[in-house]
């Protein structure tokens, strides 16, 4: 996932100034360009939880306005999730995304569940990840529990 800060006063009268919602706009067409997404992967933090009211501008607008910079859909969209970064396996985290990680575990034989697996990570999450990295080769450190890019993309999570 991607994230972009733009300011104003949260009080839902203050507008984005039109330069911040042209550097969104170009910004994320940039980065769908470069992994091969549609606009429709760009969303706003209203649309990713409930704890967020932002942004107030209309994010299917702003999918329009990235749609057509990009000029078309990408003629195959990758078939697995891109990896979302480290930080994104953080203890408590709750996402279906976690859920589908756990499923594909499972699956290749390194899921050490007793229960699950479930939409919020967790050691037995981690553990289970563990047994994936030592079962690519990794040691120590590196076979931490946590996912890193290269390790990511072997497991090839399905998009949700």
């Amino acid at each position: 996932f991607y994230g972009f800060e733009i300011e104003n006063r949260g009080d839902g009268r203050d507008p984005y100034p039109t330069a911040q919602l042209d550097a969104v706009e170009r910004l994320s067409a940039a980065l769908c360009r470069a992994h091969g997404w549609s606009a429709a992967s760009v969303i706003g933090h209203k649309e990713w939880t409930r704890r967020k009211i932002d942004p107030s501008f209309s994010m299917p607008g702003m999918r329009d306005r990235i749609g057509a910079r990009i000029g078309t859909a990408p003629s195959t969209p990758p078939p697995y999730v891109a990896f979302p970064g480290a930080a994104f396996f953080r203890p408590g985290r709750n996402s279906p995304l976690i859920t589908a990680v756990g499923r594909r575990l499972n699956a290749e034989g390194c899921g050490l569940y007793t229960v699950g697996p479930g939409p919020v990570w967790g050691e037995a999450d981690r553990r289970s990840y563990a047994a994936w990295q030592r079962r690519l080769g990794y040691t120590g450190s590196a076979a931490d529990g946590i996912p890193g890019r290269a390790s990511w993309d072997k497991l090839r999570v399905p998009h949700l």
